[in-house]
Protein backbone atom coordinates (compact mmCIF):
# COMPACT_ATOMS: atom_id res chain seq x y z
CA UNK A 1 0.00 0.00 0.00
CA UNK A 2 1.44 3.14 -1.45
CA UNK A 3 2.41 5.83 1.46
CA UNK A 4 0.26 8.92 1.74
CA UNK A 5 2.27 12.42 1.40
CA UNK A 6 1.84 15.51 4.21
CA UNK A 7 -0.80 16.57 1.82
CA UNK A 8 -3.21 13.97 0.98
CA UNK A 9 -2.98 13.18 4.53
CA UNK A 10 -3.96 16.94 5.31
CA UNK A 11 -7.02 16.60 2.59
CA UNK A 12 -8.21 13.33 4.12
CA UNK A 13 -8.38 14.66 8.16
CA UNK A 14 -10.27 17.96 6.50
CA UNK A 15 -12.66 16.10 4.37
CA UNK A 16 -13.17 13.84 7.49
CA UNK A 17 -13.54 16.74 9.72
CA UNK A 18 -16.24 18.20 7.04
CA UNK A 19 -18.10 15.33 7.19
CA UNK A 20 -18.35 15.16 10.78
CA UNK A 21 -19.30 18.74 11.08
CA UNK A 22 -21.56 18.67 8.18
CA UNK A 23 -23.52 15.65 9.26
CA UNK A 24 -23.73 17.41 13.32
CA UNK A 25 -24.88 20.47 12.11
CA UNK A 26 -28.42 18.90 9.49
CA UNK A 27 -28.45 16.83 12.64
CA UNK A 28 -28.70 20.02 14.77
CA UNK A 29 -31.27 21.28 12.19
CA UNK A 30 -34.18 18.74 12.19
CA UNK A 31 -36.85 19.63 14.15
CA UNK A 32 -36.44 17.66 17.28
CA UNK A 33 -39.53 19.11 19.20
CA UNK A 34 -42.35 16.50 17.87
CA UNK A 35 -40.09 13.78 18.89
CA UNK A 36 -39.29 15.31 22.13
CA UNK A 37 -42.50 16.41 23.04
CA UNK A 38 -43.85 12.59 22.06
CA UNK A 39 -41.18 10.95 23.62
CA UNK A 40 -41.81 12.88 27.48
CA UNK A 41 -45.18 12.83 26.69
CA UNK A 42 -45.44 8.59 26.38
CA UNK A 43 -42.65 8.48 28.95
CA UNK A 44 -45.33 10.81 31.67
CA UNK A 45 -49.12 9.91 30.46
CA UNK A 46 -48.63 6.61 28.48
CA UNK A 47 -49.94 5.54 25.03
CA UNK A 48 -52.25 7.80 23.44
CA UNK A 49 -52.88 8.61 19.95
CA UNK A 50 -53.66 12.13 17.99
CA UNK A 51 -54.22 13.87 15.07
CA UNK A 52 -51.43 15.50 13.44
CA UNK A 53 -53.03 18.76 12.82
CA UNK A 54 -53.95 18.57 16.80
CA UNK A 55 -50.27 18.04 17.66
CA UNK A 56 -49.51 20.61 15.84
CA UNK A 57 -51.44 22.91 17.53
CA UNK A 58 -50.34 21.30 20.86
CA UNK A 59 -46.97 22.07 19.56
CA UNK A 60 -47.38 26.25 19.06
CA UNK A 61 -49.66 25.89 22.64
CA UNK A 62 -46.42 24.56 24.41
CA UNK A 63 -43.67 27.17 22.72
CA UNK A 64 -46.35 30.03 23.39
CA UNK A 65 -44.33 31.55 25.97
CA UNK A 66 -41.07 31.09 24.70
CA UNK A 67 -40.02 28.49 22.38
CA UNK A 68 -35.95 26.82 23.34
CA UNK A 69 -34.14 26.78 20.09
CA UNK A 70 -33.41 23.75 17.72
CA UNK A 71 -29.72 22.92 19.48
CA UNK A 72 -31.19 23.15 23.15
CA UNK A 73 -34.19 21.06 21.69
CA UNK A 74 -31.87 18.33 19.97
CA UNK A 75 -30.03 18.53 23.91
CA UNK A 76 -33.26 17.51 25.26
CA UNK A 77 -34.06 14.96 22.59
CA UNK A 78 -30.45 13.18 23.21
CA UNK A 79 -31.07 13.47 27.19
CA UNK A 80 -34.41 11.64 26.36
CA UNK A 81 -32.86 8.94 24.39
CA UNK A 82 -30.05 8.47 27.31
CA UNK A 83 -32.13 9.02 30.17
CA UNK A 84 -32.46 12.27 32.05
CA UNK A 85 -30.01 11.09 34.69
CA UNK A 86 -26.71 11.94 33.09
CA UNK A 87 -27.98 15.43 31.71
CA UNK A 88 -29.03 16.34 35.25
CA UNK A 89 -25.71 14.75 36.72
CA UNK A 90 -23.13 15.89 34.73
CA UNK A 91 -24.64 18.18 32.56
CA UNK A 92 -24.65 22.34 33.89
CA UNK A 93 -27.36 22.52 36.96
CA UNK A 94 -29.53 25.09 35.15
CA UNK A 95 -29.72 23.21 31.64
CA UNK A 96 -30.72 20.23 33.83
CA UNK A 97 -33.39 22.63 35.62
CA UNK A 98 -35.20 23.77 32.15
CA UNK A 99 -35.37 20.58 30.62
CA UNK A 100 -37.49 19.31 34.13
CA UNK A 101 -39.29 22.82 33.73
CA UNK A 102 -39.62 22.33 29.71
CA UNK A 103 -41.05 18.34 30.43
CA UNK A 104 -43.45 20.08 33.05
CA UNK A 105 -44.85 22.43 30.96
CA UNK A 106 -45.28 19.86 28.05
CA UNK A 107 -47.62 17.27 30.36
CA UNK A 108 -49.21 19.93 32.17
CA UNK A 109 -50.10 21.73 28.57
CA UNK A 110 -50.75 18.39 27.39
CA UNK A 111 -53.45 17.48 30.68
CA UNK A 112 -55.09 20.99 30.63
CA UNK A 113 -55.85 21.64 27.28
CA UNK A 114 -56.70 18.03 25.65
CA UNK A 115 -59.56 16.42 26.50
CA UNK A 116 -57.17 13.47 27.70
CA UNK A 117 -58.94 12.64 30.31
CA UNK A 118 -62.14 12.34 29.75
CA UNK A 119 -61.20 10.25 26.68
CA UNK A 120 -59.68 6.77 26.07
CA UNK A 121 -56.20 7.69 24.84
CA UNK A 122 -55.29 4.57 23.07
CA UNK A 123 -59.32 3.64 21.27
CA UNK A 124 -59.55 7.29 20.05
CA UNK A 125 -57.42 10.22 19.34
CA UNK A 126 -57.14 12.92 22.04
CA UNK A 127 -58.36 16.35 20.93
CA UNK A 128 -56.65 19.44 21.63
CA UNK A 129 -59.03 21.77 23.39
CA UNK A 130 -57.13 24.67 23.40
CA UNK A 131 -56.06 27.07 26.45
CA UNK A 132 -59.27 29.13 26.23
CA UNK A 133 -61.60 26.10 26.68
CA UNK A 134 -62.28 24.46 30.51
CA UNK A 135 -61.40 21.07 30.48
CA UNK A 136 -62.29 20.55 34.36
CA UNK A 137 -64.77 17.74 34.72
CA UNK A 138 -66.17 19.68 37.56
CA UNK A 139 -66.80 22.66 36.21
CA UNK A 140 -70.11 24.61 36.68
CA UNK A 141 -71.10 26.94 33.90
CA UNK A 142 -73.63 29.27 34.51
Amino acid sequence: MPELTRRQTFAAIAVSGAVIVGGGSIGLMQDHRAALVRDILRRSVGDFRMADDHFAALLDEIDRPFAPSQQRLAFYRAATVAGPDPLTEWGPQRIGREFEEYERRVVTTFVTQTDYLSADPVAQNVRFIGGEACASPFARFT
